[in-house]
């Protein structure tokens, strides 16, 4: 019973998440490909091989409701293309830009948390930089806080 008891509900939410991008979901595209080199955060990144628009994933997480800081960890090159990320199905940004030359990248991000519980986090390729020869989105690692 301790996961239904709304007092231990309460402690598994979290003012954190941390999401390792190898363990998201493929909604729409193909399977992720993960690469593993030492030039990648961690040894590893995760992308799309159908290298399109509208190829898209998403992961869970649970936490509080509220404004959190989100860093998405990837690779940037000149192949990376613009992705959109949307919180329960709504559009937050449009704008993440992976385009880059061969570096590890941050990019930071305030996103709100519309519900305590479960949210799903969708990032979709949208487009890609103008000096971008492809639409790759390669990442490694998403993780906020509760501002």
């Amino acid at each position: 019973m301790p996961l239904s008891n709304p007092v231990f509900a309460e402690l598994l939410l979290l003012a954190s998440f941390t999401h390792w991008h190898d363990e998201s979901s493929v909604i729409a595209g193909a399977a992720l490909v993960s690469d593993y080199s030492s030039t990648n955060p961690y040894g590893i990144t995760s992308y799309q091989p159908s290298n399109a628009v509208g190829d898209s994933f998403s992961f869970d997480i649970f936490v509080e409701a509220g404004t959190y800081d989100v860093t998405f960890l990837g690779h940037a090159y000149t192949n990376r293309g613009l992705a959109s990320i949307s919180v329960n199905g709504t559009l937050q940004y449009s704008d993440l830009d992976f385009y880059g030359f061969n570096t590890i990248v941050k990019l930071n991000r305030s996103i709100v948390i519309p519900v305590t519980g479960r949210n799903t986090i969708t990032v979709t390729v949208v487009g890609k930089n103008s000096g971008s020869s492809a639409f790759y989105i390669t990442l490694t690692k998403v993780w906020g806080i509760k501002v």
